[in-house]
């Protein structure tokens, strides 16, 4: 620790010496930086290194324990270091990314171990319906328990593929564990994804089977039945599965209705009863892609729906999905009862067309 006496020649006279030391700390912390190399090392590992591979960079203990204390690195358990979380990103990019860098310290705890459930979807850059609190891994029976992380045994080994440096499940097996693990509606927004993404329903059917009767398998034979990778949202995804599993009839997903020049894609539609479902997130309205014009462009897009079509319209968002789902499946029947007192008759030159499945990843 420096005297007060040293530092009184970079600041007011008139600052007591704690009030001078910490500013004058404030001002070397912010000057000092990590080496580009160290940087690019850590960037390109994609989650974490050890205190072994940063020394051979140059870099000495007491280096590691500045930069922890400064806030130039973050420690993620013994001898496990990477890049602090960027503030800047979404909040949701900044928990996933939280949530990985957790996930590398278990599976360098434990070199056997597999990424799998919902850490593994997040690994594949696949959405969630919710942020796991502890990283979730797949490994042998007779292996010890590790702290602050949920453990799931296996008897047969599974496909296992590197994805980010860490070892995880394939994309097949990751969607089947989390049908297995998630009520159907939440594993419908993995699910979807990762056939959207290029899994194969017979391949994610076949790794059931190998599971044999385990806890969950028939809802997740139920869920992987239903998934539609041509669902674009979770919103949508989960929208979805609360319906379904209330007994609505299975409906087709990202329908694109045109008449007269004008065209409108439907998140969901069912054709027989002329009723459309909408999935309304609020970044719909006030993202990085919505504008103060946004909200008119809706209500022009309703009206045309409703009076040019003649088409029943149901809206939900995120929080009637997670309060009150029964009510969502009430309204569609209220729709319903009224749609069959007045049968829907298309309007004569309204087309149809399927929009075509976007098989990518969601960004990582």
């Amino acid at each position: 620790m420096l005297r007060s006496t040293k530092i009184r020649r970079y600041l007011p006279v008139n600052c007591s010496p704690i009030h001078l030391e910490c500013d004058f700390f404030r001002q070397v912390t912010r000057a000092q930086q990590l080496p580009e190399a160290v940087v690019d090392a850590l960037e390109g590992s994609g989650s974490a290194m050890t205190a072994g591979q940063l020394l051979a960079l140059g870099l000495k203990p007491h280096n590691l324990a500045y930069a922890v204390r400064h806030g130039l690195l973050e420690r993620l358990g013994r001898g496990r270091y990477a890049l602090p979380v960027d503030r800047q990103k979404e909040y949701w990019a900044q928990r996933r990314d939280q949530h990985l860098r957790e996930l590398a310290a278990a599976l360098a705890a434990a070199p056997e171990a597999v990424a799998g459930l919902r850490s593994a979807a997040l690994v594949w850059g696949l959405p969630v319906s919710t942020m796991p609190t502890r990283p979730e891994i797949l490994r042998p029976a007779n292996q010890a328990r590790l702290a602050g992380v949920r453990t799931i045994t296996t008897v047969i080994p599974p496909p296992v593929v590197s994805r980010l440096a860490m070892r995880v499940t394939s994309l097949a097996r990751t969607a089947t564990d989390v049908a297995i693990d998630l009520p159907i509606p939440e594993a419908l927004v993995t699910i979807d994804a990762a056939v959207r993404a290029g899994a194969r329903q017979e391949l994610m059917l076949n790794e059931l089977s190998l599971r044999g009767a385990v806890r969950g398998c028939r809802n997740a034979r139920q869920a992987l039945a239903w998934a539609d990778g041509r669902a674009e949202s979770p919103l949508e995804s989960r929208g979805r599965g609360e319906l379904l599993v209330r007994g609505v009839p299975v409906p087709d997903c990202n329908v694109v209705v045109s008449l007269g020049g004008y065209e409108c894609r439907l998140d969901t539609f069912w054709e027989e009863l002329g009723i459309a479902g909408e999935a309304n997130g609020k970044l719909k309205y006030r993202g990085a892609t919505a504008n103060q014009d946004s909200l008119w462009y809706e209500k022009i897009r309703q009206e045309w729906l409703e009076n040019t079509l003649e088409l029943m319209v149901l809206r939900w968002d995120d929080r009637e999905l997670r309060r009150d789902p029964d009510g969502l499946a009430e309204r569609w029947r209220r729709l319903k009862r009224k749609r069959l007192a007045t049968p829907w008759r298309p309007p004569s030159g309204l087309l149809f067309a399927e929009r075509r499945v976007r098989r990518q990843m969601w960004p990582i």
